[in-house]
C-alpha cells in the first residue's frame, strides 16, 4: 500500500479519432467540425454523474496470499457511488470482462523530475468496435496521476501479471485517516487485458494520448531523436 497521500490530479477528457486515420481530433479541428452528424460514433462506459460524485482519489495493488491473480483497486472518496459504477460494469459487461470492453492503461515515464509517476487511465476499448459508417469516434475516458516514492507496487503488479492469469479489476474507499478498504467480491471484475505503456511512446493514434498533457515531462530514452510523443506536446502548445 502507499504511504504517501494520493495525487489529486484527476481529469476527464473527451477524446475523438478519425476512423480513417486513427489519430486523435481535437473537438475544435476542421475535420470534427465539418463531420455529419450521422458519420460521429459516441460511445463510453464512463457514466459521468457517478465519476463525478465517486470522487475517484488513487489506484491501489492487492496481492492475496496463495492467489497467482494480482488485484488492481480504483479507490473512491465516495465509495457508494464507486460500487454504482462496478454494478453498472457488472450488469453490462459480467463479472468476467470476456470481450476487454473496460480498457485500463497505465503510462509510466510522465515526469522525468519524478521517475515514478504514472497515470491510470479508464476508458472503453475502441478496437472492439465496429461502426464502419462512422467517420468519427467520441470516447470518453478518466485518468489520474499516481505519485508514488518508489516502484514497489507497480513493479510486484507487473511480476504477477506476467504469469498470464489476468487480474481481478475491484472497487475500493478511500479516507483520509484510514487504509484503503476493498468491496465485497461480488463487485470485482476478472480481466486480462491492461496496457502499461512508457510515455514517449504514445502518438496520436494512441487513445492514451488524451491523458498527456502541457504539464507532463516525459522521460526520453538518449537514442530516440523524435519520439512520439513530441507531436501530442506540441499540439498542447508546448514544443
Amino acid at each position: 500500500m502507499r504511504d504517501q497521500p494520493w495525487s489529486k490530479d484527476l481529469y476527464h477528457s473527451n477524446t475523438t479519432f478519425n476512423k480513417n486515420t486513427s489519430e486523435i481530433e481535437h473537438k475544435d479541428s476542421i475535420s470534427y467540425l465539418q463531420a455529419k452528424h450521422n458519420k460521429i460514433c459516441s460511445t463510453s462506459i464512463i457514466n459521468v454523474r457517478l465519476w463525478d460524485k465517486a470522487k475517484w482519489f488513487g489506484t491501489l495493488y492487492a496481492f492475496i496470499p496463495y492467489s497467482p491473480i494480482p488485484i488492481l483497486g480504483l479507490g473512491f472518496r465516495n465509495v457508494t457511488e464507486g460500487l454504482k459504477i462496478f454494478n453498472g460494469w457488472r450488469k453490462r459487461f459480467g463479472n468476467i470482462d470476456a470481450n476487454e470492453e473496460i480498457n485500463i492503461s497505465i503510462i509510466t515515464g510522465i515526469d522525468k523530475n519524478n521517475p515514478h509517476n504514472y497515470k491510470v487511465m479508464v476508458s472503453h476499448n475502441i478496437d472492439i468496435l465496429g461502426n464502419k459508417n462512422s467517420t468519427l469516434l467520441m470516447c470518453v475516458n478518466r485518468f489520474h496521476t499516481m505519485t508514488p516514492n518508489n516502484s514497489i507496487n507497480l513493479d510486484n503488479f507487473k511480476k504477477y501479471l506476467s504469469r498470464g492469469l489476468g487480474y481481478l479489476l475491484i472497487p475500493a474507499q478511500y479516507s483520509e485517516n484510514s487504509p484503503p478498504e476493498m468491496a465485497e467480491q461480488k463487485y470485482w471484475i476478472k480481466k486480462n487485458k491492461i496496457k502499461i505503456i512508457e510515455a514517449w511512446k504514445i502518438g496520436n493514434h494512441d487513445i492514451e494520448a488524451s491523458a498527456i498533457n502541457e504539464n507532463d515531462i516525459p522521460i526520453i530514452p538518449d537514442n530516440v531523436a523524435n519520439p512520439p510523443v513530441f507531436e501530442i506536446l506540441h499540439k498542447r502548445g508546448k514544443a
